[in-house]
Parts: structure tokens; C-alpha cells; sequence
């Protein structure tokens, strides 16, 4: 999104980077009244213009689906059909992380579509647990296996932290290293959504500077702070 959305007990900080001049990931945030928002947060098969061209379909068809009211089930659904046969004209495929939050009722439902897992920090308690997938990704079957949305009633001030491959896979020396571990050390030291999100910039930019990562995918972060009993 060209700007942050604007919503009473959330905060949020993004940070987005393409290898070429245009790529495959795509994150959207979206309020949906007074109460809901709408994340999701993809990544296409491939890069370059492909993959570009069908991040493109994939994002006219979330904003135009995302609605309050409709399943989360029906929405992901919809959004399968709608991309499946621009992706089959690649061989491509869509894995996301698609959720929705409503600041009244403290309720986060949330499907991750072959997507890397976020984490979801909680503040007070200091858990910490990684949403992972639990059905395959956008357009590779006509038809999607059947999921279950997760849902969660937050009480406590969370952190949501989600994430492309391009920031945990990287090379070192020509060989292909993944690691989410520096992710889970700034999760727990940074409060704060936007500190969060230069520090994990800093340290891919601190370590491509001393020839520790040589990047070679899209990169995109996104996080999310909630606070259920705070007015922010």
C-alpha cells in the first residue's frame, strides 16, 4: 500500500524490497470499517515480469474480495478460483498468509496458505509460536484441499511478524543457507513494530556489507503490534 492504514489499537510497520525492479512478493493491509482489517501477505513462484504480472491479478482480486461478514474460508476460496487458470499459463503458484482482526471482539482468524510461518509473539508471557501452514498454496489445485481456519481471541499485546523467503534464505560463499533465528532474536528485543522492522533491515544490510548474505530473492516483512486493552 501506497500508505498504512489507521486503526485504533494496532499498530504496524512494513518493509519491502524486489531483486529486480519489479517482483513476486505482495503484502496489502486493508481497513475494512471501523472495526476489521485485512492482511495478507504472498509470495509468486518465479521472479521478474511473470511473476510480477500475476501478483498483479492476485492483488485486484484480494482487494476486491476482502469483505467483512463473508468466511474467511469463502474468501480464500474465491481468491483460488480467480487466480488459477492466469497461474496455470506459467506454472506458477501463490503461497500466502491471508488474516483478519476485528478491534472489538479481539478476534484474529488466519490461514496460511504454504506460506512461511509467522510469528506471533505474545508480550506479557513471552511465547512464542510460528502459524504454520495448513493447506497448499494458491493455484496449484483448481480446487483447494479442505482447511481450517485458525482463529484466536487475543487478550494480551501481540506482535505479529510475517514474512517472504527472500529475508531467510540467502547465500554464503555460492552455497544456500535458511535461517529464521535472527527474526526471533528481534522479535523478542524490540517492542515497538517500526524499531522491529529497521532492525531487521540493519542486520540484512550489516551482514551483505561483511559478505554473511548475498540475496537473491524478493524480500518483504510485515508487522503487526496489537493491543486488545490499550487505546492507541
Amino acid at each position: 500500500p501506497e500508505r498504512l492504514p489507521k486503526l485504533s489499537g494496532v499498530q504496524i510497520a512494513t518493509l519491502y524490497q524486489p531483486f529486480y525492479e519489479v517482483g513476486g512478493d505482495y503484502f496489502d493491509i486493508l481497513v475494512l470499517n471501523e472495526e476489521e482489517l485485512m492482511l495478507c501477505v504472498t509470495d509468486v513462484s518465479g521472479k521478474g515480469i511473470p511473476a510480477a504480472l500475476l501478483t498483479t491479478n492476485y492483488q485486484a482480486h484480494f482487494k476486491a474480495q476482502s469483505q467483512s461478514g463473508i468466511p474467511l474460508e469463502v474468501i480464500v476460496n474465491k481468491l483460488n478460483h480467480l487466480v488459477f487458470d492466469v497461474a496455470q499459463e506459467t506454472s506458477a503458484y501463490i503461497t500466502a498468509f491471508i488474516a483478519r482482526y476485528n478491534i472489538r471482539t479481539h478476534l484474529l482468524e488466519y490461514v496460511n496458505l504454504g506460506h512461511n510461518a509467522p510469528y506471533f509473539y505474545n508480550m506479557r508471557t513471552q511465547e512464542t509460536q510460528l502459524l504454520n501452514s495448513s493447506t497448499v498454496a494458491l493455484a496449484m489445485l483448481e480446487e483447494l484441499p479442505e482447511f481450517v481456519v485458525e482463529k484466536k481471541i487475543l487478550t494480551d499485546t501481540t506482535m505479529l511478524l510475517c514474512y517472504t523467503d527472500g529475508v531467510t534464505e540467502w547465500r554464503v560463499n555460492g552455497k544456500e543457507v535458511s535461517n529464521t533465528n535472527f527474526l526471533l532474536g528481534l522479535l523478542q528485543r524490540y517492542k515497538d513494530p517500526r524499531a522491529l522492522i529497521a532492525a531487521i533491515s540493519s542486520r540484512m544490510e550489516h551482514d551483505e556489507y561483511l559478505g554473511l548474505r548475498e540475496t537473491f530473492d524478493d524480500i518483504s516483512v510485515v508487522a503487526l503490534k496489537f493491543s486488545p486493552t490499550i487505546d492507541e
